[in-house]
């Protein structure tokens, strides 16, 4: 992705985002590329962004649609999902929105799983072409259990909020720094606060990492991580690690994709090095314009 339309970007929010009681849910599908770059994306680009960034929309060119399947072995669950961002309408303001639908989890602690999942953000400069802020918002309902006296069906869901900014310190160097579900949906979200840095060049993007989860008002994980993707041509293979104390995990993560002018394709992989069992395999297809 060409340095000039990337960053425009982050925040002198970086301060305001850290003090909020910030957030992340359980997220679902987030694209295959987030996938095989194992979420590492606070200081991002593309469509991704949506998910882990919101001012780091301003660093999608043109437009960009995302349509991929993602399957969880553990929890058995699978995931479609669409995600469109827009930077071309207007170049002071870049918008995403996505939808995605999880179902599966047929398990004897789960007995079925049904969700939902909308979301929308906007991002604009802030003062100067190098700094950006961005907004998210989601709408969530999930159904779990079954019909059987032994798991009774439960609904929840609600509106949660997202925060983010997004600075280009140097040609090649972006910080960034998000705060994911402001509003806590009881059950089902908690908010996380992260950091991050970003290197691009023309073959080679990378990025570290550090999450804060704040899963109850006396409990706190905290995650580290990293990723690596190498451009060759139109070509490009990911690779990511994340330490994360939220759930007592390793992820090791990485991918594969193809892009021409006109869009390309996907494949990504994420496994608990801890828990051999805990994995996750998803594909997508994605268009350019």
């Amino acid at each position: 992705m060409p340095t000039s339309h990337l960053i425009r970007l982050l925040c002198t929010l970086c301060v305001c985002v850290v003090l909020a009681p910030a957030a992340s849910a359980d997220e679902r599908y987030q694209t295959t590329r987030g996938l095989g770059l194992g979420g590492q994306l606070t200081a991002g680009s593309g469509a991704p962004a949506l998910f882990h960034n919101p001012a780091a929309l301003m660093a999608a060119p043109g437009y960009h649609v995302d349509a991929g399947y993602l399957y969880q072995e553990r929890q058995q669950t699978h995931s479609t999902g669409f995600t469109v961002v827009d930077m071309q309408t207007n170049p002071n303001l870049a918008g995403g929105l996505s939808y995605q639908m999880n179902f599966g989890g047929n398990t004897p602690s789960l007995g079925g799983v049904s969700e939902q999942d909308a979301r929308v953000g906007l991002a604009a400069p802030l003062f100067t072409n190098r700094l950006a802020i961005g907004f998210g918002g989601r709408w969530v309902r999930q159904v779990q259990g079954n019909r059987s006296e032994e798991i009774p069906r439960s609904q929840v869901g609600g509106i949660t909020l997202d925060l983010g900014g997004f600075a280009l310190l140097s040609r090649n160097v972006a910080i960034a720094a998000a705060a994911q579900n402001l509003r806590r949906i009881e059950g089902l979200t908690h908010r996380t606060v992260s950091s991050g840095i970003g290197l691009y060049f023309p073959m080679l993007f990378a990025s570290l990492e550090w999450q804060l989860h704040l899963l109850s008002p006396t409990q706190q994980r905290h995650n580290t991580g990293g990723a690596l993707e190498g451009r060759f041509g139109p070509f490009s293979v990911r690779s990511a690690v994340q330490l994360s104390g939220a759930d007592d995990a390793t992820y090791v993560s990485a991918g594969f994709g193809w892009r021409e002018h006109e869009g390309g394709f996907d494949v990504g992989f994420r496994i608990d090095a801890r828990d051999t069992g805990n994995r996750q395999f998803g594909a997508s297809l994605t268009l350019l314009y």
